[in-house]
């Protein structure tokens, strides 16, 4: 049937998952340099902008003898995280060329290596890095590492090696639910039905115990579900579809699947329930509009002609509703309406781009943006322009304190040059012999001090 085209085009959409976020880093145990600590109590903060500052201030200065390392290696991740992947590269390379480096950070810096390349769509680059990770490495980074690695081998098309790669690991509690989900996505890919939904089906009935695992779990049994429909099981298909949270993000396609299933099993009226539902949402999700032509659909099946013929009729003309909307949308961005909305937050400091985004979806720029606005390279968009926001909001800043410290330096200047002549006159006024009887007279009464302890 026609639907299959796009059933596998969702299947495959659904194949690489984002990974989990980032643990935050822990506290070392102390900190032998002052300025070191500085920088580190801005980075706990979340405030990597003055982190950035503040470390680039300590290394001009050369302030930071006992931990060169570990500021080198914080540096270059907080540029990538900035976007400067240049800058991030040429200091990751450069601990690399460093015979004293110790095995735990060159891994860090091929891992680091490997991420930049992964975003640049560099996948060859970026698995070469990936597999220089070798030796004694901390958990965290192994575990990250691998699964980094099996991301690129399945972007690669390399099911194989992904499988072996993912079959071998020992990973924590945190990872485990992401190592499984794309271990299965890869046996799926490799044909291994059945051993691909066992481990599918481990993560799409976890307990979730937040949000992040909550979607998960959707996101797992969406691509099971999907899964059963394209190998004609679509009893399977239905029961592991209806495991989709009905208010979730992912429910619209979990509606839509689960019609396609009914239907695969001629029961059209069942399919109807899902499809109707899914009818009643928002008409710019691609699988509300697909349900407004598969509703009159099962219709025409079910020989209820004039209710088919009503329902495409009233599906054509709210399409055609949604293309005015969309050149309204189209003309309100090019005039510059969706940056509008992004300048209209408090973007914060130091690390605004991370700040929760509250925008209006009923604004025409948004429209239509919402779904393309989740993907990772329009989150990457979004970040390197908001961080460029928030940089000029503190070159702005920077301009207007840096005039009030020369206004005060000027005006120090001034009084010092006012005083000085009837400073060094009396300086000059004064001999050696009662300078040192005037000092030997203080040093006298500290000494008295200190030993009574009585300073009046």
């Amino acid at each position: 049937m026609s639907h299959i085209t796009c059933l596998q085009m969702l299947l495959i959409g659904l194949l690489v998952i984002a990974r989990p976020a980032a643990a935050a880093e822990t506290a070392p145990s102390s900190v032998k340099d002052l300025q070191y600590g500085e920088v580190l109590y801005h980075y706990f903060q979340q405030d990597y902008f003055n982190s950035i500052v503040r470390l680039q201030i300590a290394r001009q200065q050369q302030r930071l003898p006992n931990h060169s390392t570990e500021a080198e290696l914080m540096l270059g991740g907080l540029d990538l995280s900035y976007g400067l992947r240049d800058e991030a590269n040429s200091i990751f390379q450069r601990l690399l060329n460093k015979q004293t480096t110790d095995v735990s950070t060159r891994n860090r810096a091929w891992f680091y290596l490997a991420k930049i390349s992964f975003q640049r769509g560099d996948i060859p680059a970026a698995l070469q890095a990936i597999e220089r990770v070798e030796g004694t490495m901390t958990p965290a980074t192994r575990t990250a590492a691998i699964n980094l690695h099996s991301l690129l081998l399945l972007q690669q098309g390399n099911n194989k090696a992904a499988i072996e790669l993912l079959e071998d690991v020992r990973s924590g509690k945190h990872w485990t639910p992401y190592l499984t989900y794309n271990l299965g996505i890869a046996l799926i890919r490799d044909q291994q039905q059945e051993r691909g939904a066992k481990q599918l089906d481990r993560i799409g009935d976890i307990h979730g115990r937040n949000e992040e695992l909550r979607l998960l779990r959707d996101k797992a049994n969406l691509a099971l579900g999907y899964s059963y429909l394209q190998s004609d099981n679509p009893e399977k298909s239905r029961k592991t579809l209806a495991r989709v949270r009905l208010d979730g993000p992912l429910s619209n396609k979990a509606l839509l699947g689960a019609g396609w299933a009914d239907a695969e099993n001629e029961a059209f009226g069942k399919s109807l329930i899902p499809w109707l539902e899914l009818s009643s949402r928002n008409s710019t999700d691609p699988a509300v509009q697909e349900s407004l032509l598969a509703i009159p659909y099962a219709m025409t099946r079910m020989d209820l002609h004039g209710r088919a013929v009503q329902h495409y009729n009233d599906g054509i003309e709210l399409l055609i509703g949604e293309r005015q909307k969309l050149a309204q949308s189209i003309r309100s961005i090019q005039n510059g309406g969706l940056q509008d909305l992004l300048q209209q937050h408090d973007l914060g400091a130091g690390n605004g781009w991370m700040q929760q985004l509250h925008l209006d979806s009923g604004a025409p720029a948004l429209r239509y943006q919402l779904s393309l606005m989740s993907s990772h390279d329009f989150q990457e968009a979004v970040k390197n322009y908001r961080d460029l926001l928030v940089l000029k909001s503190n070159l702005v800043q920077w301009k207007s304190d840096v005039a009030a410290y020369d206004d005060m330096l000027a005006g120090r200047q001034a009084r010092f040059e006012e005083h000085r002549p009837a400073a060094e006159q009396a300086l000059q006024g004064m001999q050696l012999q009662q300078l040192q009887q005037r000092y030997a007279t203080l040093a006298e009464s500290v000494e008295h001090i200190e030993i009574t302890g009585d300073a009046t």
